[in-house]
């Protein structure tokens, strides 16, 4: 659960912010786009899809030196040799990292002809600090991680590449979405926007405890004392992306019930996407949509990416 720490991002309030520019300047010179690859192949006889863990090394964009990335491909053994031309999905992992809802729906993605690649690691995904200066530290490796997973994936067209993300996955999926042009679509599970109110309020256990860390070190006498000092410290915020690269194709599930990404903070991003055709809600918590969605709507989820995708 620790990793919602390394990833979490801010969110603006306005719709219709856009990136400053030191904050572009600072992504554009971390990050180098070389990698190497090395692939294992994992599929056992009886498998649908090829399986193959792929490790790639890369720059990190916060200490300059080689990094660890990981993911794990899967692709239709009667479509394998024409990979690179499938509809592609990124799966990013929840709160706590990869889980079987995650193979799953790499697997449901695969059986239906689309290549999936669900990330795994990368390098400093895990990191919990008391410097509120970590979240953009973290969001920098987030969106340096995805970004050298599709140099990798390397998609040959301008709508071929989605991006499916879970709760924490969902927010950097928010940002990847944003910021890249060769992402175009994504579903997004429980994610929400205005993330200083998220970081401040949700009963997350592990939010709850860095909120408690927090407050005792820096001598906050109140809850919004340290929100505010949240919105000060980040400066990498996902929702000045939301028509950055140009307008993309959402879906979203929506937690009705929700006080670890808060209902209210899911539909502000909800609306700042201009309320997404499609989208679902259901009236649990966190954890119960996170398995309805998992159990009900996998193929709603697939059918969404073969329509939008190219």
């Amino acid at each position: 659960m620790v990793k919602i720490f390394a990833l979490i991002i801010l969110f603006s309030s306005s719709v219709f912010a856009a990136p400053p520019q030191a904050v572009l300047d600072l992504i554009s010179r971390t990050y180098d786009p070389g990698i190497k690859s090395v692939e294992t192949d994992e599929t056992t006889l009886l498998e649908l899809c090829r399986r193959v863990n792929v490790e790639l090394t890369a720059i990190d964009p916060v200490t300059k030196k080689p990094g660890k990335i990981r993911l794990t491909t899967f692709v239709r053994k009667l479509s394998e040799s024409k990979a690179k031309d499938l509809k592609t999905v990124i799966v990013m992992p929840p709160t706590g990292g990869v889980n079987a809802l995650d193979w799953g729906y790499a697997a449901h993605l695969c059986a239906n002809g689309m290549r999936a690649a669900v990330i795994t690691y990368w390098d400093y995904d895990t990191l919990n600090e008391i410097d509120m200066n970590m979240h953009d530290r973290g969001a920098l490796r987030a969106l340096a991680a995805v970004r050298h997973v599709i140099e990798y994936l390397a998609p040959k067209r301008p709508k071929q590449l989605g991006m499916l993300g879970t709760s924490v996955g969902a927010i950097s999926s928010a940002l990847v979405t944003g910021y890249e042009r060769r992402v175009s679509a994504a579903a997004l599970i429980v994610g929400g926007a205005g993330m200083p109110e998220i970081i401040a309020k949700s009963t997350e256990s592990h939010l709850s405890k860095l909120r408690e860390e927090r407050m005792a070190h820096y001598k906050f006498e109140s809850v919004d004392a340290y929100q505010n000092a949240l919105s000060q410290a980040v400066k990498i915020e996902p929702m000045d992306f939301v028509n950055y690269s140009g307008k993309k194709n959402i879906w979203m599930m929506v937690a009705t019930k929700d006080d670890t990404v808060p209902t209210k903070n899911q539909w502000d991003l909800f609306k700042a996407y201009g309320s997404p055709q499609g989208s679902l809600q259901y009236p649990g918590d966190h954890l119960k949509t996170i398995l309805r969605t998992s159990a009900v709507h996998p193929l709603t989820i697939v059918n969404y990416f073969k329509k939008v995708l190219e």
